[in-house]
């Protein structure tokens, strides 16, 4: 098979199995300097999809590499984890920072290839780097067997982790033991348990639901009015005011109507709805835990109030707290779902 200078492999780790191992042995027996390992989802808050950290990924996975047996003789080879953000809305963003990350590392004329299974619809950015070599991970007994997804349900079903054993890394499996120990896991138990009960409510259904909802991403004076979400899911985080389609209204009176029941905004209800100036749409297939949903996201530029402040507002409804941000000191990892994403498309022209 042939070499290369550099491979790269792209994956969200979560956690890592032996799935993932067995792609790191080959990447490291066919780099001839060095393997380049991304590690995906690293921001935004943690979920039963994404439930640990990039340091805690990165973490295993070298401590895995070093003390492998069968990998250890080559684990001085240069390697390196780097952590790549998701950009929901925009691959060519995405595409940028992976190419940036590899080119930040390699040296002049040399030659790289991505390594990967193309497994399903997820594994479709193994083709969006034409310039690189590819090299063809078949799934091996392992990874057909079990996936990161089905160590996810068992860890948060709260079953026996012993059945890991077989499958996970022992740094993995250590850590997922020390892990159930935390109030993080209690967290996303907690969330995990109540989107699977929401789930099953429409699971009778003959087809799998689509949701319909709204969010208003409203603006003053370079502030963003947020809400902090009073249950599960996202429990505890900042969110658009927003929420579900009734059945006898429309999309723009849906934004308005939640808008005002969730932060009893100080802004007459007609002013709102003329102060509308974008309209977009988000629908990424993966944006929401509770199922299919699609948004509808509603900008809203309001004035200062004669006083030269920002308008009155106060959680009420779904929201334990309403609040105006300043838009650089938003934090993505305390925001919840793509709501940052939306924030950042919405915000310019």
């Amino acid at each position: 098979m042939e070499k290369y200078d550099n491979i790269v492999f792209i994956g969200r780790f979560q956690p890592l199995h032996n799935g993932h191992l067995n792609t790191i042995k080959k990447a490291l027996l066919l780099a001839n300097k060095r393997v380049i390992i991304l590690v995906g989802s690293v921001n935004g808050p943690r979920t039963f999809k994404n439930p640990f950290t990039f340091k805690q990924r990165q973490k295993i996975i070298c401590e895995t590499i070093k003390f492998e047996d069968d990998i250890k003789h080559n684990w001085e080879k240069s390697y390196h984890v780097f952590p790549i953000k998701d950009h929901p809305y925009n691959d060519s963003v995405w595409i940028n920072s992976v190419q940036e990350q590899v080119a930040n590392i390699i040296g002049t004329n040399e030659t790289v290839a991505i390594i990967g299974s193309h497994k399903d619809k997820s594994s479709r950015y193994l083709d969006w780097f034409p310039q690189w070599g590819y090299v063809s991970e078949e799934l091996d007994k392992d990874s057909s067997v079990i996936d990161a997804t089905a160590v996810r349900n068992i860890l948060f079903e709260d079953l026996n982790v012993g059945f890991f054993k077989g499958v996970l890394p022992n740094e993995s499996f250590n850590f997922l033991q020390e892990f159930k120990n935390t109030a993080e896991y209690s967290r996303i138990r907690d969330e995990y348990e109540v989107i699977k009960a929401y789930k099953k409510s429409w699971e009778s259904a003959p087809y799998a639901p689509t949701f319909v909802c709204t969010d208003a991403v409203v603006l003053c004076a370079g502030h963003v009015l947020m809400i902090e979400r009073g249950a599960q899911p996202g429990k505890g985080q900042w969110a658009l005011p927003g929420g579900f389609l009734n059945p006898d209204e429309r999309i723009r009176a849906c934004a308005v109507r939640e808008l005002i029941e969730e932060t009893k905004i100080d802004v007459p209800e007609r002013v709102l709805d003329g102060s509308i100036d974008k309209v977009e749409v988000f629908d990424h297939p993966n944006r929401s835990q509770r199922g299919r949903t699609i948004t509808h996201a509603f900008r809203i530029n309001v004035n200062l109030t004669p006083k030269g402040k920002l308008p009155k507002v106060k959680g009420s409804d779904d929201a334990a707290k309403a609040k105006w941000i300043p838009l650089n000191e938003l934090n993505e990892d305390l925001i919840y779902e793509d709501h940052f994403s939306i924030i950042t498309s919405m915000i310019g022209n």
